[in-house]
């Protein structure tokens, strides 16, 4: 009985993860599922690789601006390929890219949040923890603007889902490091895989990588501080696991630069004109301090909705402080507090970790967070305010567990774990504790549940039709209500394989998406960022050698008058005619029908 009891004990937080997870999966299907942004570029590699149009993965497809009758080729180096091989196998099952993408995303959602609990099972945390952990992570998986069961926006589902396994297995070698009955083969083998599964995260996301370095730091550290092993053996293992540590970003490097001429994102960073985003003068120091709090938030959207919501006078100052234009505002009122609140219980819970503890939790917070700092002054762009939230899914999961897991030792003791407290219990430093852990771990957490239910409108589309094409996606950059009959209406204006659909959708974060739904015709996107961004700033106008039709799809948020349409039409100077199309029912494009003679000198 007492067996079954602690297994039961065991099993509580996962089946909590586990029925949050499920449950909120099941209530989104009651409409379609999206695909936006980052995500919805790399899987549009896939969908073009499955149906033949890209002879290469990982590339995209789509009209040579110098001759738009012809195509080029653009291998994708603006992102790592890592959403295109995780959601791949689904995606070639057959299934419509709508379900095999959900299916994909539940399951990564699912191994997340089982592996933070693995992480807290391994430190030895008490049932209290993991019992927060459960549920925080689980809202935090499925509510976050990037880790959703409504939509999938970026590739910071693949940190949060293998990262803390990764972690996991850190801490299980360090510990058979420990042990100098096991043999050293055994020891070394570890080493060299665990070398090569960190390094193989650059292929999965990029600035997940900076987590890898640290727990590579890690791993080096107590390769050298082990006791039990020669030092012929520590430099066996140090060596060994950083050599295979640097061969998966090394050959990604390698291939980025052979079919790109780039390496990564950053380089082709230098085609969009950032103006030093916030990473001038005191901008950057104040944001420094501020990243690891605003990571806790998970969100700058706080700080949006107080600013917009708030009726207290005193508070008008905040709604003049756009974060999207003034980002240091946001640590000033947010982050750095944050910071504040979350070092100060860390080490006032301190006796409560042990040294390797406290260790680990340095180098995969610190390291990655300096990294980044030193990236976003090299860039000009700063990465350490609004997309800190995504950049923390590697490490967000365990910084928690230290925090809930002091907590809880602190306000209910176990007889189980020794203490060395030097200070008194009170009431007041327990009403202290309990409210700083409810601002930074507990409210950020019933935020992000919030704004699933508000922002996707969730209640507001179980119930309601929403008719899609074959993809089953919901894509209101094309339509509220019916994405099928949009898609119709521009598929019936294409009258030969040349023609080609300009997709004009600036700052939509739909636009990629209706890039999906678009999948019978050749699309040049307009005003692209990313990989095709960076080929596309190159050009400002656009040509033939032979004749054709260009039909200008465009949203109607992005253009309001003849003004707009002319701008868009002078990039196509072979044009000798355009014609407005009436837009069908519940569209959200205007449509122009453009004939390009291919003969006309542009």
């Amino acid at each position: 009985m007492q067996l079954f009891n602690s297994r039961l004990r065991k099993a509580l937080p996962y089946c909590l993860s586990f029925s949050v997870i499920t449950g909120c999966f099941l209530l989104c299907l009651a409409f379609p599922y999206s695909i936006r942004t980052d995500a919805a570029h790399q899987i549009k590699t896939v969908q073009q690789w499955l149906s033949g149009e890209s002879s290469v993965f990982n590339t995209l497809i789509v009209p040579d601006p110098n001759d738009m009758s012809q195509d080029s080729q653009i291998w994708v180096a603006w992102w790592s390929p890592g959403i295109a091989l995780a959601y791949l196998p689904a995606l070639s099952s057959g299934l419509s890219m709508g379900t095999a993408a959900r299916i994909t995303s539940y399951v990564l959602t699912i191994a997340g949040s089982w592996g933070w609990l693995t992480v807290a099972d391994l430190l030895q945390a008490n049932l209290l923890t993991k019992l927060s952990i459960g549920l925080i992570l689980s809202l935090y998986a499925i509510g976050n603007s990037l880790l959703s069961a409504a939509l999938l926006e970026g590739g910071d589902i693949l940190p949060f889902a293998v990262v803390p396994w990764l972690i996991s297995y850190t801490i299980c070698l360090v510990t058979l490091l420990e042990h100098s009955d096991k043999q050293f083969y055994l020891k070394l083998l570890h080493s060299l895989l665990l070398g090569l599964l960190l390094g193989a995260v650059y292929w999965l996301k990029y600035s997940a990588f900076l987590v890898s370095i640290g727990l590579f730091v890690y791993l080096c550290i107590n390769f050298l501080r082990v006791s039990k092993t020669s030092f012929q053996q520590k430099g066996f293992l140090s060596i060994g696991c950083g050599l295979l540590f640097v061969v998966p970003p090394l050959s990604l490097t390698a291939l980025n630069r052979l079919l790109s001429g780039s390496t990564t994102a950053i380089d082709q960073f230098t085609t969009f004109d950032f103006n030093s985003f916030g990473v001038e003068g005191w901008q950057i120091l104040v944001t420094a301090f501020g990243a690891f709090g605003l990571a806790l938030f998970q969100t700058s959207d706080w700080f949006r909705a107080i600013a917009e919501s708030s009726s207290i006078s005193s508070l008008d100052i905040l709604r003049s402080l756009d974060p999207t234009q003034k980002r240091e505002a946001v640590c000033l009122f947010l982050g750095i507090p944050s910071t504040a609140i979350a070092v100060g219980l860390l080490v006032y819970f301190k006796n409560f970790y042990t040294k390797q503890v406290m260790l680990l939790g340095f180098c995969i917070t610190v390291i990655p967070l300096t990294l980044m700092l030193y990236l976003s002054i090299t860039v000009g762009f700063n990465f350490l305010v609004d997309p800190i939230a995504r950049y923390a899914a590697p490490f967000i999961g365990f910084v928690q567990i230290l925090l809930l897991y002091g907590y809880f030792q602190f306000v209910r003791p176990t007889s189980q774990i020794s203490i060395n407290q030097t200070y008194p219990v009170r009431f007041k430093p327990k009403l202290l504790a309990s409210i700083a852990v409810l601002i930074i771990c507990v409210l950020p957490s019933g935020f992000i549940a919030q704004r699933f239910w508000t922002q996707y409108n969730v209640w507001r589309q179980v119930g309601t039709t929403y008719i899609t094409t074959r993809n089953q996606l919901y894509e209101p950059a094309l339509s509220y209500q019916n994405v099928q009959r949009v898609v119709r209406q521009i598929d019936s204006l294409i009258s030969s394989p040349l023609d080609v659909v300009a997709l004009y959708m600036p700052q939509h974060p739909y636009y990629a998406g209706a890039w999906l739904e678009l999948r019978k015709n050749r699309v040049l996107p307009l005003d692209a960022f990313g990989s095709v961004g960076a080929f596309y700033n190159q050009f400002d106008k656009f040509h033939t050698s032979q004749d054709l039709q260009v039909v200008l799809v465009a949203s109607t948020a992005s253009v309001s008058g003849e003004a707009d349409f002319s701008k868009l039409a002078k990039q196509f100077p072979q044009a000798i005619s355009w014609e407005a199309i009436k837009p069908v029912k519940q569209s959200n494009v205007f449509i122009w029908l453009g004939q390009l003679d291919g003969t006309i000198d542009g």
